[in-house]
């Protein structure tokens, strides 16, 4: 049990150190700019899996991308990272951050864009504003650089919001409960 609480608490601190991280760049102008490209390149790697989700991307209310650093080590699994979240009504972003962290079956480590898909304006502002979720989730990744693939299935996270995931690199085989939190970064979100 020492040892299981030992591992619990280094894959907890893993997860929290990474969800510290924000977008790479000197000023907020820089940090906004290597998240917005993010989210293309993010955007690009899901229509290039699914072509018919630039369809329904285009006509839903809006839509995030993250990007997200998971780590699974048996039954402990956190994940965390940063994003933008895009109303394609008004046209803004609002830049997040989040968290979050499992139970269940799963070994491995992968650098992953989620991608969500808001049903109606009301689903942004719950989302931006409490910004809590969970979902089941089974994956499987075996993918560096160019080399590999992986198969994930896509689910509501909260009413009126769909979330995929692409795996950039890593590998991990997960079937997981994940709860996760996300937020405002203040700093890239002042006016």
């Amino acid at each position: 049990m020492k040892h299981m609480s030992t591992l619990f608490a280094a894959v907890l601190s893993a997860g929290l150190l990474t969800g510290c991280l924000s977008p790479s760049g000197d000023t907020i102008k820089d940090q906004k700019l290597t998240a917005n490209k993010m989210s293309i390149k993010g955007l690009d790697m899901i229509y290039e899996r699914n072509p018919e989700l630039r369809n329904e991307i285009r006509k839903a209310a809006g839509y995030g991308v993250y990007k997200n650093i998971g780590v699974q080590w048996m039954l402990p699994s956190t994940e965390s990272g940063w994003g933008v979240v895009h109303n394609n009504l008004t046209g803004e972003d609002t830049y997040m951050k989040l968290f979050g962290i499992g139970l269940g079956l799963g070994l491995g480590f992968r650098d992953f864009r989620g991608i969500l898909v808001f049903d109606n304006q009301q689903s942004i502002k719950d989302f931006i504003n409490s910004g809590w979720g969970g979902h089941g989730q089974a994956n499987a990744a075996a993918k560096f650089g160019e080399t590999g693939g992986s198969a994930a299935a896509a689910g509501e996270v909260l009413p009126g919001v769909k979330l995929y995931k692409v795996t950039v690199n890593g590998l991990v085989l997960q079937a997981t409960f994940q709860g996760t939190k996300t937020w405002k970064n203040d700093k890239m979100n002042k006016k």
